[in-house]
């Protein structure tokens, strides 16, 4: 008997700890901080996988480009019956002489043709693709950035939604039992019907409050796992311990500097003008000759190319070299290379454009970085202060009878201040990143 109670107990505890082990296990795969939810994102975000298709194409398209440089070889066969020869010696409205011949006749050929220059076409072609590939894998860092950039607001989104659902949960908790001493108190006559309406409306709203938090929370949720590749109700639980941690920024001018030489937009627009200079080159070279290396050889029947024909199989083969000069392309090319030149033009004063919207954008975001971390001051001061003034009027309200609303007003104040300080340190961190972002260095 009590070998079998020992065994009951022996199993309740294992099935006890593999039912803790697999909560604790779905709740770690569940959580995740933003470095994760950015690894997710960059593993599986479908505008990153498009662009990384994208440049597998133009690979390929080099790797064509390189083996279009080889000889061109070509096989060659025909057979055909042909019918008599029939002479109009009279003219066409007699009858014809009709002369017998060989009516079999067939033909095979090789032939290949080797270019030996082009005005270095094929490689400046080659060198055209492969700024085209550059400018992709800039596109890929670019778009890498800004998927961070939005799953950091969602990550955040998603933190600012959970500590809002705690505090109206607090509060919703207090106003309940705050509803509840009010009741005692108008029992006894102590204060008005208007006191209890008032609270009842506070309770309501905070519900309706707390209901709308909830709903934000599925479709931040949603929106996030989309983007990490996940089931769109797939449990998202964050982590975000370093919510404090805000660094220090160098000087605007050491941020400008850097974004200059290693903002995306810049690191694209200098691509464009080189291959804006390349393609210049390359319609410049179309007026060049074209020299090629070419042989041929074939096995004929019957023999009928020289005199005396023959009802014999030949062969016959030859090697040269062939000049192709297009003249016409010193005219035809005339406006082309004007068009290319203005390109160029519009090219380097995009560049320019995108320099100053550097400037504005990061400008704009070091003085907002600034301003969320006064803010984030300006918060924590308020929190001592509303949370003092809350405790004084709590006190004298029921131990003084004070007036409701400034009670209810306190605690406004409160979960105001809350509030504002977990959104100035969320607002900071996302203008941190965004600085990053400018710079090339997210």
């Amino acid at each position: 008997m009590k070998q079998s109670r020992n065994i009951l107990l022996l199993f309740f505890l294992l099935a006890n700890y593999h039912f803790l082990f697999s909560q604790e296990a779905a709740q770690s795969a569940a959580t995740f901080d933003l470095q994760k939810v950015w690894q997710y994102t960059e593993d599986n975000y479908k505008k990153l996988a498009i662009i990384r298709l994208h440049a597998q194409d133009k690979q390929e398209n080099i790797r064509q480009t390189q083996s279009s440089r080889l000889p061109t070889v070509q096989l060659e066969g025909s057979y055909g019956k042909r019918s008599d020869l029939s002479l109009y010696e009279d003219g066409f409205l007699h009858q014809p002489t009709v002369i017998p011949i060989r009516s079999t006749q067939y033909s095979t050929s090789l032939s290949t043709d080797l270019v030996l220059y082009q005005g270095n076409q094929k490689n400046r072609q080659l060198q055209i693709q492969k700024v085209e590939l550059a400018s992709i894998e800039t596109q890929l860092q670019q778009t890498t950035a800004e998927a961070k950039i939005e799953s950091t607001k969602l990550f955040y989104a998603l933190v600012l939604h959970l500590n809002y659902q705690e505090l109206v949960e607090k509060e919703i908790a207090q106003d309940e039992k705050q509803l509840k001493d009010i009741l005692s108190l108008y029992e006894n006559g102590t204060i008005l019907k208007s006191d209890v309406l008032r609270a009842e409306v506070t309770l309501s709203n905070h519900n309706m409050l707390l209901k709308e938090i909830e709903n934000n929370l599925v479709v931040v949720t949603q929106q996030l796992n989309l983007m990490m590749g996940r089931k769109d109700t797939d449990a998202l639980i964050p982590h975000y311990a370093d919510l404090d941690q805000l660094p220090t920024l160098v000087s605007y001018e050491e941020h400008l500097n850097q974004a200059l030489l290693g903002a995306y937009s810049i690191q694209l627009a200098n691509q464009e003008i080189e291959k804006g200079a390349l393609t210049l080159k390359q319609i410049s070279s179309s007026v060049l000759p074209k020299l090629s290396l070419f042989a041929d050889y074939g096995l004929n029947y019957p023999q009928n190319k020289t005199y005396p024909y023959a009802q014999a199989l030949y062969h016959i083969g030859q090697v040269g070299l062939k000049l192709n000069i297009p003249i016409s392309n010193l005219y035809h090319t005339k406006h082309q290379k004007n068009s290319q030149q203005i390109v160029m033009l519009q090219q380097q004063v995009e560049k320019e454009q995108q320099q100053d919207q550097i400037k504005n954008e990061l400008q704009t975001y070091v003085v907002k970085y600034q301003e969320s971390l006064d803010r984030i001051a300006l918060a924590e001061k308020t929190i001592r202060q509303t949370t003092e003034t809350l405790r004084i009027i709590r006190n004298s309200y029921f131990n003084q009878q004070a007036l409701l609303i400034d009670l209810l007003d306190a605690e406004t104040q409160v979960l105001q201040a809350r509030f504002t300080l977990t959104s100035a340190k969320i607002n900071a961190k996302i203008e941190y990143y965004q600085i990053q972002k400018i710079t090339g260095i997210l």
